[in-house]
């Protein structure tokens, strides 16, 4: 499965790099990531959760996240993207996320195309 976080005609998503927001607590609640078992095999983990330590992910170091993109929780690949829940029936665009206007207006670009 080809990420948008990889597909060199996503440009904007070297913004990334740079905003971490994804990573970090928002509005006071920790961050609380589950993990598939997939997830949990490649982290070599019995955690179900992935959860902040003193407000960002433990795997968010500098430069970013310090895991290797295949070795990332699923969530982690997908962001900005939200899966369904129990509040929400469509994927969705968080919030936190400073380039999801950018990414929108380019969809909708391209889809005219």
């Amino acid at each position: 499965m080809e990420y948008l976080h990889t597909t060199p005609s996503h440009k904007i998503f070297e913004e990334c790099k740079k905003c971490k927001a994804c990573c970090k607590d928002w509005k006071n609640r920790k961050l609380k990531i589950p993990l598939t078992i997939i997830d949990k095999k490649n982290l070599g983990v019995e955690d179900d959760f992935i959860i902040s330590i003193n407000g960002k992910c433990p795997y968010l170091g500098e430069d970013g996240c310090i895991l290797d993109f295949k070795k990332r929780p699923i969530l982690c690949k997908i962001f900005p993207f939200m899966p369904p829940s129990d509040y929400a029936d469509e994927f969705g665009f968080d919030r936190r996320c400073p380039i999801r206007k950018k990414w929108m207006a380019e969809l909708v670009k391209n889809d005219k195309q």
